[in-house]
């Protein structure tokens, strides 16, 4: 008798840690149920005065995102951000990276930064950073050692010939050309296809692999949720053209990336900026596991554009062919603008409720809906990029609400009676 009540014990013991085993591998990956807000740090809100949006301001302003209480209807209510480079950078935009490790200073501390992450996951918002993958600046110091010279020991953690390569071109830009992508130095020529400043990493160098898993292991291990993986598209080169984006090893690699990313935090969100059609995005997830997500670029095209001309059949076809195209466990990331295109109350020329038509689109259509800092209040804004991401318009004073003192960047045009403060008095 004694002999069988320790087998029914351990028998109910074994059901119940199977449960719980199962239960757990059910629960729904926190980001399909996400509602993500972009934001430029440099433009949000200014702390100290200098003119240029900071991590204290940003922690200052949770509460308008989400102030942890559902029970509120003051705050946006979204439960995710994602932040455009914080990194050390020359640039205002930051996405030609210094050093990967360190906090830029102008937006502050890494204690500041260890204080958001707090502070956000008390209210129960996840964070994403915005990674930029393919290259560095070219003051990094690991781009000064490889300049150095043929036997730098850095040298081939960047791409180099000793002749002028000809037949190569930014993929993006039929106009361009080798003096596009291949810049002199020092009597030698270096790839880098988004421009002089930004030279491409090597990613045929072990050591530069390696270097990059461990940037994501020292974010993920400081409590970063997930990232959003730059120009995923150009890591990998193997002549010019169609070889320069997409190819096979670019492929290898993200699955490589994938596994150090969820082996050090296993429900981390990888979202991949792969800005092409919904065949190309769909090879991102196929045959092996690469990224989780990655934006919709067709479907925000088609929406702005459908809304804008009134022509939803457009809008519909491409909602069909993700649908058929994407695998099923794909998670579509899908939005209205973001940083590098006109804000969408300037593409729709301030028309509100049209703009309200996109935004309901936004938020029902399947996917994870992304919203740009101000979409929410239609700031408007076109390029040069400087002017899509212009300080946030917290209210209608001379510099916005954003700075006491000069903001970094001033609006060429601006809608001032759209605004957090007076919006958020308007019932409609």
């Amino acid at each position: 008798m004694k002999k069988l009540s320790l087998l029914l014990i351990l028998l109910l013991t074994t059901n119940f840690i199977y449960s719980q085993a199962k239960k757990e591998k059910e629960q729904v990956f926190w980001f399909k149920d996400a509602v993500v807000y972009e934001i430029f740090l440099r433009s949000f809100y200014d702390s100290d005065g200098d003119g240029i949006g900071d991590l204290k301001g940003l922690i200052e302003k949770l509460d308008y995102l989400n102030d942890g209480n559902p029970q509120t209807n003051s705050d946006l209510g979204i439960n995710a951000i994602l932040l455009m480079p914080i990194f050390d950078s020359p640039s205002y935009h930051g996405y030609d990276v210094t050093d990967f490790y360190r906090v830029r200073r102008k937006y502050g501390t890494m204690e500041d930064f260890n204080r958001l992450i707090e502070e956000a996951h008390k209210r129960g918002i996840k964070v994403i950073l915005d990674l930029v993958m393919n290259h560095t600046s070219n003051k990094h110091p690991f781009f000064i050692y490889s300049a150095a010279g043929p036997y730098s020991e850095k040298r081939w953690w960047y791409i180099w010939r000793r002749y002028f390569p000809k037949g190569w071109i930014q993929p993006w830009n039929p106009n361009s050309s080798s003096k596009d992508v291949w810049h002199p130095l020092y009597g030698h020529y270096y790839y880098g296809i988004f421009g002089r400043n930004m030279p491409d990493l090597n990613y045929r160098t072990r050591e530069v692999r390696e270097e990059m898993f461990k940037v994501v292991r020292h974010w993920l291990r400081k409590g970063v949720d997930g990232f959003r993986c730059d120009a995923i598209r150009y890591l990998y080169e193997n002549g010019p053209g169609k070889g320069q984006m997409d190819v096979p090893d670019t492929h290898r690699f993200l699955n490589q990336f994938y596994k150090e990313v969820k082996r050090t935090k296993s429900d981390a969100v990888i979202i991949g900026e792969v800005w092409a059609d919904i065949d190309t995005v769909a090879t991102y997830f196929k045959d092996f596991k690469q990224i989780d997500s990655a934006f919709n670029f067709e479907l925000a095209k088609a929406i702005v554009s459908g809304v804008r001309d009134n022509n939803y059949k457009y809008i519909n076809a491409i909602v069909e062919v993700t649908k058929e195209t994407l695998p099923k466990d794909a998670i579509d990331s899908i939005f209205l603008t973001n940083h590098d295109i006109d804000r969408i109350a300037s593409q729709l020329n301030g028309n509100i409720p049209k703009l309200k038509l996109a935004c309901s689109l936004l938020f029902t259509l399947p996917g994870v809906p992304f919203m740009y800092y101000g979409e929410e209040i239609a700031m408007i804004g076109k390029k040069p990029d400087e002017y899509i991401r212009t300080p946030m318009l917290w209210n209608s004073s001379e510099n916005y609400g954003f700075t006491t003192g000069k903001p970094w960047i001033k609006s060429k045009r601006l809608n001032l009676k759209y605004n957090v403060q007076d919006m958020q008095k308007d019932p409609n």
